[in-house]
């Protein structure tokens, strides 16, 4: 992860203000998508209210709490499980070596080697980006300037 800062601070140098409106316009998708969670979270509350009060005509007030949320916490118990199947946690083969002793730590600007080396952190920094370039039309515009920048900061 430390290798990913130093490769984003090293592209200040080049444009600073280049470089503050692609970090403000992630700034921007960031809080939509905590604004959008917000509303998923509160639409879900809305979601296991509506069903304790459906419950509620065909069982007593406390089998429909009783319901209602144990349904709540198995849809909550079924996100993480397909999370886990996703992120290769049943797998013993995906699992996380420990690091030799006689590997280094040295700064290495191989994008592959910064792949292999932090592979949550780039899957998670490939998704984000994937996400902002399918939803906004100026993303592309943007990663485009950003990458430029990396480049002409002499990161070979």
């Amino acid at each position: 992860m430390k290798d990913i800062i130093n490769i984003i601070l090293s592209s200040v140098k080049p444009d600073y203000r280049a470089l503050r409106s692609i970090l403000f316009r992630a700034l921007v998708v960031l809080l939509v998508l905590c604004v959008s969670s917000v509303i998923a979270v509160i639409g879900l509350g809305f979601f296991v209210w509506s069903l304790y009060l459906y419950l509620e005509t065909l069982f007593s007030p406390y089998w429909a709490a009783l319901l209602s949320g144990a349904g709540a916490i198995a849809l909550a118990a079924a996100i993480v499980l397909v999370a886990l199947l996703f992120t290769g946690f049943f797998k013993k083969s995906g699992r996380v070596k420990p690091k030799p002793e006689h590997a280094g730590t040295g700064f290495s600007s191989d994008p592959m080697g910064l792949g292999y080396k932090y592979p949550l952190e780039s899957g998670l920094t490939a998704a984000i980006a994937g996400f902002i370039v399918g939803s906004s039309a100026d993303a592309p515009k943007t990663l485009t300037e950003f990458m430029t920048l990396l480049k002409e900061s002499g990161l070979k």
